[in-house]
């Protein structure tokens, strides 16, 4: 589980901290929401995972004492913690940056997707076995990506605000 884990939190601090290493200046790139949103949505992946894996440790525990000692013991609450929390500060930093009607559904897409396919993959579930049922979960897939790819092509257009654009004719007035 730590294969899968640590490199996805580091890529979605990396992705999501890119718009903050860009060079601050008057030529600038707007930030679109779209690195913040898989940032965040990576980090929210992951502690969706890490809430599943708690969840399995709770319920394999019958006592009070069990449940706190299997609680504390493991890793699962530490990720929970750590990655909601960065997730939690990259996300609003994020909404003071950028549009959240481009920010939230990447984010919130990046992470339902990230939590499908690796939990189904790391807590060795099963894919549905009727073909209506398999069909649905990957058009669901299928189409969450469509929806980020719509909105990536979007962005550089909306990013630009209106006090960008007074600024820029005021310039050309001078």
């Amino acid at each position: 589980m730590a294969a899968v884990i640590i490199p996805s939190v580091l890529l979605g601090l990396l992705v999501a901290a890119s718009p903050m290493r860009a060079s601050p200046g008057r030529h600038r790139l707007p930030a679109t929401g779209i690195c913040y949103g898989v940032g965040t949505g990576l980090l929210y992946g992951v502690a969706s995972l890490a809430t599943k894996g708690l969840a399995g440790v709770l319920s394999g525990n019958h006592t009070v004492a069990g449940i706190a000692a299997g609680v504390v013991t493991s890793p699962y609450l530490y990720v929970l913690a750590g990655c909601s929390g960065a997730a939690l500060l990259l996300y609003q930093a994020a909404l003071q940056a950028c549009r959240a009607s481009i920010l939230v559904p990447v984010s919130s897409v990046v992470s339902s997707v990230y939590f499908v396919v690796a939990g189904t993959w790391l807590f060795h579930e099963h894919l549905p076995a009727s073909p209506v049922k398999l069909g649905l979960r990957l058009a669901g897939i299928a189409l969450a990506g469509v929806v980020l790819v719509v909105l990536s092509r979007q962005a550089p257009e909306q990013a630009l605000s209106p006090a960008a654009g007074k600024r820029s004719a005021r310039a050309g007035a001078l």
